[in-house]
């Protein structure tokens, strides 16, 4: 390998903790349990040149001092169908899949309509806020939380809200709950 910075995405000052959180951003969007098909196999093998990158800077100490620093300048746009593109379109919660269901749950039925719902790995929703739109989430087990991936398509004809605003409105509404309860 190369370069395991570019991999993960991260530049020569990168931390341990910068190093760790691209590895997790990626994972949430290149684990092969999200993926079906001849896409799985991709996603397999960019799954474990992410690991690999991962062990080389962490695990053998290559990464950079955890030295305090300004602030990192906001990243540019991924282009289309680059990994970080996905990154949007996922979320993790801190609890196992059955829990994390329920969560996810309460907050649909505050946003929509649920019209879909197997327990514990899948909702389909009609969503009201933050637009009219239909909401497929799926949940699936990640190292002891749940990664949720989000898709979305327009209700009726007309403008569809970003997968990143129904994300933002999905976390918000758990963090309320949670905050709540």
């Amino acid at each position: 390998m190369d370069d395991p910075r570019s991999v993960l995405g991260v530049g020569p000052e990168a931390t341990d903790a910068d190093v760790r959180r691209a590895r997790r951003r990626l994972a949430k969007a290149l684990h092969p349990d999200l993926h079906a098909g001849g896409g799985r196999v991709d996603a397999e093998r960019r799954m474990a040149l992410v690991n690999q990158a991962y062990d080389l800077l962490v695990r053998n100490g290559a990464a950079g001092p955890a030295a305090p620093g300004p602030a990192p300048a906001p990243e540019p746009p991924a282009p289309a169908g680059a990994p970080e593109a996905f990154a949007d379109a996922a979320f993790a919660i801190e609890a196992l899949p059955v829990d994390a269901f329920e969560a996810t749950l309460l907050a649909a039925v505050n946003l929509g309509d649920v019209i879909r719902a197997e327990e514990p790995y899948l909702l389909a929703v009609l969503l009201d806020d933050p637009g009219p739109c239909q909401c497929l989430l799926e949940l699936a087990p990640d190292a002891g939380a749940t990664t949720v991936t989000i898709e979305i398509a327009p209700r009726h004809f007309g403008r569809c809200p970003t997968v990143r605003d129904v994300r933002d409105a999905i976390m918000a509404e758990i963090v309320r709950q949670t905050a709540a309860g």
